[in-house]
């Protein structure tokens, strides 16, 4: 890893130097990089779609009084800043703000996010309380 400056002044200077003799060649060798990186990007973007299952879950959340619950680390501040707080989803594992953790522990029912994917790792049983596509809220026994 130290030496990929190098590498860069490397390449820039032999870029350079192509460039000064064989233009053609040169663009091409630009171009080619560059052209399967805006070709696979477009790909990767045209496989994305707009995934509401967050705010389903905020809103059933908020409909049945749930204020704070647990969940999968990847879901549980994302979902805070989305439900902006009406619903205060504390991590189970690194947690990093204490009056979520307090509100967490001291919610009157244990309520759990995880995602819907059987095969995700951090699933928990219970009875499902709110779902949607991707995202649901278990109660805990």
């Amino acid at each position: 890893m130290p030496y990929v400056g190098l590498a860069i002044i490397s390449a820039a200077a032999g870029a350079e130097w192509l460039a000064q003799r064989w233009r053609s060649v040169a663009a091409i060798l630009v171009a080619v990089p560059v052209g399967a990186a805006v070709v696979t990007n477009t790909r990767w973007y045209s496989t994305l779609h707009e995934d509401d299952s967050d705010n389903r879950i905020i809103q059933c959340l908020n409909r049945a009084g749930v204020r704070a619950a647990t969940g999968d680390y990847w879901i549980a501040y994302r979902m805070t800043f989305l439900a902006d707080e009406s619903v205060v989803v504390n991590p189970n594992i690194n947690s990093r703000y204490p009056p979520y953790e307090r509100a967490a522990s001291e919610a009157p029912r244990p309520i759990w996010i995880q995602y819907t994917n059987p095969e995700a790792t951090e699933r928990r049983a219970g009875t499902v309380f709110c779902s949607s596509e991707t995202i649901e809220a278990v109660v805990l026994p």
